[in-house]
C-alpha cells in the first residue's frame, strides 16, 4: 500500500483475502474471489490518467472530469455525486464497459484504461464488471477506491461500502 504514500487504515469483519497484483495497486477481496472485478475493493492513487480512447497516459493526475469527457459510448459512466470518504471530499459514480466496447489495451485485466496507478501500473475497467469508483480529492493527490462484482451479488457494493466507510487517511 505503500504506492499510497499515505497512512491508511480500514476496519473488516470476516474472512477476507488480498491478492497478489502489480506494483502500484492494492486489492482487498472476499476469499472466494477467482479474479479481477469480482468481488473486489482496489485502492490506488492517480499520479496520471489515461485518455479512454487511446489508452495513452496524456492527462493530468487530476483530469477525472476531462477522462469522463472522453469515455466512448461504449462506456456507462453515471453522473458523479458528491460525499465524504475518511473526512475528504470524494465523488462516487458507477462505471459499466458493454459487450460492444473496443478495447484500447491488450491486457486481460483491462479493456478501458483510467489511472496511472502509483508509477508503474494502469488501473482500468473491464467487461462482465460492474464497477463503483470512489474518487477522493486528497491534498497529495487523488485516491482512488475501486469497488467491482461481477454483479453475482448485488448486495456486495452494500459490504464493500461499509469497509469503505471505515476508511481512514493520513
Amino acid at each position: 500500500m505503500e504506492v499510497l504514500e499515505t497512512p491508511v487504515t480500514f476496519t473488516v469483519e470476516g474472512a477476507w483475502s488480498t491478492r497478489r497484483v502489480q506494483r502500484g495497486l492494492f486489492v482487498i477481496s472476499t476469499p472466494d474471489t477467482e479474479g479481477p472485478g469480482d468481488d473486489d475493493i482496489t485502492f490506488t492513487r492517480s499520479t496520471a490518467m489515461f485518455d479512454p480512447i487511446t489508452g495513452e497516459a496524456s492527462l493530468d493526475a487530476n483530469a477525472l472530469e476531462t477522462w469522463m469527457d472522453l469515455v466512448p459510448e461504449s462506456v456507462s459512466v453515471s453522473e458523479p455525486t458528491s460525499t465524504v470518504v475518511a473526512g475528504w471530499d470524494a465523488l462516487t459514480f458507477d462505471v459499466v464497459v458493454s459487450d460492444a466496447a473496443e478495447c484500447n489495451i491488450d491486457d486481460r485485466y483491462v479493456c478501458v484504461a483510467f489511472v496511472v496507478a502509483g508509477h508503474a501500473d494502469r488501473g482500468g475497467f473491464h467487461k462482465g464488471v460492474i464497477y463503483r469508483v470512489a474518487w477522493i480529492d486528497h491534498a497529495e493527490g487523488p485516491i482512488v477506491i475501486v469497488i467491482g462484482t461481477t454483479g453475482s451479488d448485488p448486495s456486495w457494493f452494500e459490504t464493500a461500502w461499509s469497509v469503505i466507510e471505515t476508511v481512514e487517511l493520513g
